[in-house]
């Protein structure tokens, strides 16, 4: 795979990470200590991380940033 579509790749399977994560974060039944300190964390990774790989997407658009890349 060429460059380009191994890091929409990657942004892609991060971004389903970080959907999922934002279900979990919101779940009422989860301590909010367990939150803050097991799973807030990860979470800005994973943020941190599409924010870097989407930068380095030239020509990325707003749709394709918040809902992944069509590979």
């Amino acid at each position: 795979m060429e460059n380009i579509t191994v890091l929409k790749k990657k942004y892609n399977d991060l971004l389903l990470r970080e959907k999922k994560a934002c279900l979990y974060l919101n779940n009422k039944n989860i301590k909010l200590e367990i939150i803050v300190k097991t799973y807030i964390p990860e979470y800005q990774k994973i943020t941190k991380e599409l924010s870097e790989i989407g930068k380095q997407i030239k020509g990325a658009s707003k749709d394709e940033l918040l809902n992944g890349f069509k590979i």
